[in-house]
């Protein structure tokens, strides 16, 4: 959107199926025509000032050659005339600008795709600068939102997102729908890190390649299986008992008189909670998961 003013129609309802171009909503116009009328005059008042002043000047040119006129009033003229023209090409400009201002007024999709949200109803102010508002009658900086196909987002833990690529296969299930499940593939993986709970973990975007999600909704939550091979059986600890010391993943065993001991580890898959840990842990040693306040140590 950019124009500002109030909304005069809304042509589609959240849920809509619409195409690259498709008028969405309607803006008032009534303000912008005046300012085109006022606009148009102004240009008409300009055309006829250069139609004088170059009838005059195609009139001036034999008296100077007959010397009823001065060489330097023609030059006046002259300057005369090349301001009104400066004047006329100002004032088409001033026009065509609002002339694609009033294009605008018609709200269109930049792309093919599905109404996600309706943010404004007819009667709502709304402006291209103000951010958006709860308050009743406040103002708008968007009017619907539009979305182009569905994208899935994981958060794959730090210990497991090594084992991610771009283009591999996945299998989504959706809470709603815990019978099915949807074929997927990553599409790309975040560059910068997120942390919950002293766990890092990445997002992981997928697209579905499914032939079939008409039944899936923005905003839906479940679970994704990611295609990275049969894996040997291997000890499963929690996530957050995972530490890195030196760029070197490990856990805290417990060592003598109950102090932490940094034990090096080689990590295996996870599935957000739990991580494998295929060298460096025996099942049914002793680990910490945080650090025990005997120790007089900080985890960094």
């Amino acid at each position: 959107m950019r124009v500002s003013g109030r909304v005069l129609e809304i042509l589609v309802e959240e849920s809509d199926q619409v195409e690259a171009g498709q008028a969405m909503a309607v803006m008032d116009g009534a303000p912008l025509r005046n300012r085109v009328a006022e606009r148009r005059a102004l240009l008409a008042q300009a055309r006829g000032n250069v139609a004088r002043t170059a009838d005059l000047h195609g009139r001036w040119q034999g008296l100077v050659r007959e010397g009823a006129i001065s060489q330097q009033d023609f030059q006046g003229l002259t300057a005369d005339l090349q301001r009104d023209e400066a004047a006329l090409q100002a004032a088409e400009e001033r026009l065509q600008q609002l002339l694609t201002e009033q294009d605008d007024l018609v709200v269109r999709a930049p792309f093919g795709g599905k109404v996600l949200e309706r943010f404004a109803d007819p009667g709502a102010t709304v402006a291209p600068t103000t951010s958006a508002s709860n308050s009743a009658g406040a103002n708008r900086a968007s009017i619907l939102a539009l979305g182009a196909g569905m994208e899935v987002v994981a958060r794959v833990p730090e210990s497991d997102v090594g084992r991610i690529v771009e283009g591999q296969q996945a299998l989504v299930r959706i809470d709603a729908y815990p019978d099915r499940s949807y074929a997927a593939t990553v599409k790309g993986i975040a560059t910068r890190a997120r942390t919950n709970n002293n766990v890092i973990a990445f997002d992981v975007m997928l697209r579905f390649t499914a032939s079939d999600t008409s039944a899936i909704r923005y905003g839906m939550t479940g679970d994704i299986s990611f295609d990275t091979g049969r894996l040997a059986p291997a000890s499963v600890i929690p996530t957050v008992a995972v530490v890195t010391e030196r760029g070197q993943p490990g856990v805290y065993a417990v060592g003598r008189n109950r102090q932490p001991r940094f034990q090096p580890v080689v990590l295996g898959t996870s599935s957000g909670s739990s991580t494998q840990i295929l060298e460096g842990v025996e099942p049914g040693e002793r680990i910490f998961i945080d650090l025990p306040p005997w120790s007089g140590r900080r985890l960094n």
